[in-house]
């Protein structure tokens, strides 16, 4: 296994355009009178809900109607659309239920493909409902973190510059996806000065 500081890691810049550079956050750090900087770690975390995530499918021709425990139904339906290359109007995802997702439940995960699939082989609606194990092993997680931040402030405490970075774990066969870790100081600071990669 290699961790996130190991120098082997092999290091991906942002390929999904969710860095920002505004303003000269060096020479705005550089003039502030005071300076906080700090490293922040996050463990891994298995956001698992009580809840066991279920699916059920079910074709009417070349329509698809999933019942889903998904946080995004917007995006399953187009995961489902491209997978079976079908019009996203052609697939109603429903979420009569969620209970908990904590972010879980933000994907279209290989057991809604596989759900959708078997009701397709067999012609009749089909339920899968994950075991606990596969809730560990096939719904994601939140990834390790390792963050770097470096505020500039006046002396009366007025914020003038932001450098946040962070490094997080990706899968060896993920692509499409990132932690948008950084995304939210982007979010909370309105400051001329900022960088958060």
């Amino acid at each position: 296994m290699v961790r996130i500081d190991d120098p082997r890691a092999p290091v991906l810049l942002d390929r999904w355009g969710t860095d920002v550079d505004r303003g000269d956050v060096t020479a705005a750090l550089a003039s502030a009178e005071v300076i906080y900087e700090e490293v922040f770690t996050t463990a891994p975390v298995t956001n698992n809900p009580m809840g066991l995530f279920a699916t059920v499918a079910r074709w009417d021709g070349a329509r698809l109607t999933v019942h889903d425990s998904t946080q995004d139904p917007m995006n399953v339906r187009r995961a489902l659309a491209t997978v079976f290359s079908l019009p996203e109007t052609d697939v109603r995802i429903l979420v009569p239920y969620l209970g908990g997702g904590f972010g879980a439940g933000l994907r279209a995960w290989p057991h809604v493909i596989l759900t959708a699939l078997a009701a397709k082989v067999v012609g009749h609606p089909v339920k899968l409902v994950l075991t606990r194990p596969q809730m560990f092993t096939s719904v994601g997680h939140r990834p390790e973190t390792l963050q770097r931040v470096r505020l500039g402030a006046t002396d009366d405490g007025r914020l003038v510059a932001v450098n946040h970075e962070c490094i997080s774990t990706i899968g060896a066969l993920d692509d499409g996806g990132v932690n948008p870790v950084t995304a939210v100081t982007g979010n909370a600071l309105r400051l001329p000065e900022r960088r958060h990669t």
